[in-house]
């Protein structure tokens, strides 16, 4: 069990969606939502588990170029997820 895995490549219930919601849009458009919902799963008891037999390439935005904005907005939505009350 985990407290939260990385958001890029998730597979989630319905009906956990329903009753938790959806992601966060304070931390929009990245950066500790995928925290904030792992979090949220395991507060209403939902199970979180690491699928160990895939792989998953991701190549997006979050680095190269960008990594200065990344690393500002990371930043600032670490400020956010420490003041939430979870």
């Amino acid at each position: 069990k985990k407290a939260f895995l990385i958001g890029f490549a998730l597979m989630l219930k319905r009906c956990a969606v329903d009753e938790i919601g959806l992601l966060d849009v304070r931390f929009s458009p990245g950066q500790y939502e995928d925290d904030d919902l792992g979090i949220r799963l395991n507060l209403a008891g939902w199970k979180v588990l690491l699928c160990r037999n895939s792989f998953i390439l991701h190549f997006g935005s979050g680095g190269g170029v960008n990594v200065n904005k990344w690393k500002t907005l990371e930043d600032r939505n670490a400020d956010i997820f420490k003041q939430m009350e979870i």
